[in-house]
């Protein structure tokens, strides 16, 4: 599975170049035995919306690997969870996704409440660069 989404991402990085870093992250960057999907953050590198690219670059990623979706979201403050391990615990982020066949735009902190349940905000921030 692993062969299969760092092929997706490669793809997106010769299609948008160095516009973006990608980070694996959640369950499946944890090592879970069943991820329910694929989280992937992706941080722009200029930090300007460019709604056209980021689009199509959600959508790029919006396919499943096996039975695994990938959730991809561009986060353009990500830089702050690199730099603060707690600050990923309380901020409300600006999240981009990929949703009914458009670019959506949240705030939300990183958990919802089903992580919360989960108590998953108690674990370090783990991701990989890709």
């Amino acid at each position: 599975m692993r062969k299969e989404l760092i092929k997706v991402v490669n793809n997106c990085k010769e299609k948008y170049g160095s516009n973006f870093r990608y980070f694996l992250c959640g369950s499946f960057a944890r090592g879970e035995k069943n991820p329910k999907d694929i989280d992937v953050l992706i941080y722009p590198i200029f930090n300007k919306l460019h709604s056209g690219e980021w689009e199509s670059l959600l959508k790029t990623m919006s396919t499943n690997i096996g039975k695994k979706r990938i959730d991809a979201q561009i986060i353009p403050e990500f830089y702050l969870m690199l730099e603060d391990d707690d600050k990923w615990k309380r901020h409300k982020f600006d999240k981009y996704v990929y949703y009914d066949n458009k670019l959506n735009h949240r705030v939300a902190t990183m958990f919802n409440s089903k992580s919360k349940r989960k108590r998953l905000e108690n674990i370090p921030f783990i991701y990989e660069e890709m």
